[in-house]
């Protein structure tokens, strides 16, 4: 009781300072004390900088939490307006799966995380350029630019990353043939050989589209996909 009353704060970085100062040979169980403070401080509808944010991850990562806490915490952070808190989540799934099983039950509530924060992060990006005068952004690179951002953590969780990888896709199934033959030029540079299959997939299906005029349209995407703007045709890296 004496030791939840001193602890007793909304702000991450004295709760970690707190932590710090408990004794080593303390000896009783205080854990679970500083897992309750965590969990009650971790306001997503706040205004978080960058240090408490900083803070509660590593409490997040030193603290013994339990599966039912750790998921709690996940499912708050992938599910908020706020881009400071989205931009953590990556560290907190990372800190989450290393704890945990690849055959673990708890990875299909990961994936459904997983799955929310990346469609939570896109959505937010998309909004926050929609009113931005001459906005070039490729929503289509945007997306899988996210996805590269978590997929080096879940590159080797089957369930996670084949969740991920369909979301993904059915996300980019909406847009229009230009953006996403415009879109090869970059996404080529990102890491990860199930990104580059996944799209090219996709580009692959675009590509064999019938139509009427299959020469003259062939020809628009190729010079959309090599950037080219007049009659030649230059070939990247060729």
């Amino acid at each position: 009781m004496r030791l939840g009353q001193i602890i007793n704060t909304d702000d991450a970085m004295k709760l970690l300072n707190h932590y710090y100062e408990v004794p080593n040979d303390l000896d009783i169980e205080y854990s679970s004390v500083f897992v309750k403070r965590a969990m009650i401080l971790f306001d997503v509808y706040k205004n978080w900088k960058k240090d408490d944010l900083n803070a509660f991850v590593t409490l997040f990562k030193e603290l013994q939490w339990t599966s039912e806490d750790q998921m709690e915490v996940l499912r708050r952070a992938s599910n908020c307006r706020r881009m400071e808190v989205l931009e953590i989540f990556v560290n907190l799934v990372e800190i989450v799966l290393g704890r945990t099983r690849s055959d673990s039950n708890v990875n299909e509530k990961i994936d459904e995380c997983c799955s929310q924060w990346l469609s939570r992060t896109v959505n937010m990006i998309k909004e926050s350029h929609k009113h931005v005068r001459n906005n070039t952004q490729n929503n289509v690179c945007m997306t899988y630019r996210q996805l590269s951002i978590i997929y080096p953590i879940i590159a080797d969780r089957p369930k996670v990353k084949n969740g991920l990888l369909k979301f993904v896709e059915e996300e980019i199934d909406h847009y229009g043939d230009e953006l996403i033959y415009v879109a090869a030029r970059d996404i080529g540079n990102l890491s990860g050989k199930d990104i580059e299959a996944s799209f090219r997939k996709i580009l692959r299906r675009r590509l064999a589209q019938p139509s009427c005029r299959a020469d003259d349209i062939l020809l628009k995407k190729i010079r959309l996909i090599c950037g080219c703007d007049g009659k030649q045709i230059r070939v990247p890296n060729g």
